[in-house]
């Protein structure tokens, strides 16, 4: 750490611009859960599906979604009861379990996101061939705030791993990568980044950069693959690291997510577009999520580009509880409470000086309190 950047992390140098600092579902019959009250909150917590079907439970079958299009979600129908004799139409070919079938909602069950198991009824419409009529608890949820901060949005559920994928073209965030970072922790699923397009930058100066950008995450012992979609660099490490996982590919637009899926997916041909030279953003290439079985084992799901990730429902407070690296520092600060931004005998702003936690990191976490503070104000 250089010595003016020290100077500003002693004692109230890194103040933020202020220096202060699982529910379990109702009884209600089908009541709207909020993304909280779909979680589990213990191993063994198991869905009471009387609560939102008041028909005969050997008529419901189990499925996963798997993608979906405006109202219609398809379904990978997993197991429960089959279809009744007659119930294909002449022009519909009959499913065996496995096989996928598009679903409409009704009632709680228009909350369901990809790696959602449902539930549902065998039942023809002009759009689909099943209802979905509950939501089976999560075992966990990637959720992030919609544009305007006011409400959760569910970007995928029951998952193993999120992959944080960006570039060097467009440059790397590491704002964003550690919003995404936070997220994770908060419901206990595990990360791993790729840097992709790294064919492009392999000069002196840009490998020195890229040591730097990935030396925090390197010191967190979060898994790394430096990657070209393009010329298949990597892939076969990224191949390894998907087996028997389900996995989220999340990031900014243009960083690759679509090309790195096309690349493990032969022939999927999902399209590609190139970043936009007059605005160096990448364009939206996915507009909607969908979750995909891999030849050689495991499930990724490709979520649509953002340009940002608004952390739902966490007071400024708690923060710090989700940038690891402090938590082994914090007991030792004279206030309990002490957010690591202003207070004395800190011990998380002494690590900070002695060079065992990385500034930038540090930075981040002061920006991303600062934002929480404000969305709590608005």
């Amino acid at each position: 750490m250089s010595k003016q950047q020290k100077q500003k992390s002693r004692s109230g140098g890194h103040k933020s611009k202020r220096g202060r600092g699982r529910l379990r579902r109702g009884a209600h019959r089908n009541a709207r859960r909020e993304p909280h009250e779909l979680l589990k909150s213990s191993a063994t917590d198991q869905l009471v599906i009387a609560d939102y079907y008041d028909g005969d439970p050997s008529e419901l079958a189990l499925g996963l979604v798997v993608s979906r299009r405006g109202p219609v979600y398809v379904v990978r129908w997993q197991s429960g009861s089959s279809p009744k004799d007659g119930f294909w139409r002449e022009d519909q070919i009959a499913l065996d379990q496995g096989g996928a079938l598009p679903c409409i909602a009704r009632r709680e069950g228009k909350g369901a996101v990809i790696g959602d198991f449902v539930y549902f009824v065998w039942e023809q419409s002009d759009l689909a061939q099943g209802l979905i009529v509950a939501i089976e608890l999560r075992d966990n949820a990637l959720v992030r705030a919609d544009a305007l901060g006011r409400r959760p949005q569910t970007l995928a559920a029951n998952l193993d791993r999120v992959w944080v994928v960006s570039a060097l073209d467009p440059p790397p965030k590491s704002g964003l990568i550690d919003r995404y970072l936070v997220a994770a922790h908060v419901n206990k699923i595990d990360v791993g980044i790729i840097l992709n397009k790294v064919d492009l930058f392999m000069d002196e100066d840009h490998v020195d950069e890229l040591a730097e950008l990935l030396a925090p995450y390197r010191a967190l012992h979060i898994p790394i693959l430096l990657m070209s979609a393009l010329e298949g660099d990597g892939l076969e490490e990224l191949r390894g690291a998907l087996v028997d996982e389900r996995s989220v590919f999340v990031g900014h637009s243009g960083v690759g997510k679509t090309s790195l899926l096309n690349a493990l997916i032969p022939g999927l041909d999902e399209a590609v577009t190139e970043v936009s030279e007059a605005t160096g953003k990448g364009q939206h290439t996915t507009t909607t999520s969908t979750l995909y079985s891999l030849e050689k084992g495991g499930e990724l799901i490709d979520s649509p580009g953002i340009r940002s990730f608004g952390l739902w429902d966490m007071p400024p407070e708690q923060l710090k509880d989700h940038f690891t690296e402090f938590i082994p520092y914090a007991s030792q600060c004279h206030f309990h409470n002490c957010t690591h931004l202003h207070e004395p005998q800190c011990a998380v702003i002494e690590a900070l000086d002695q060079d065992k936690i990385h500034i930038e990191r540090y930075e981040n976490y002061v920006r991303i309190y600062d934002d929480l503070l404000d969305e709590a104000e608005d």
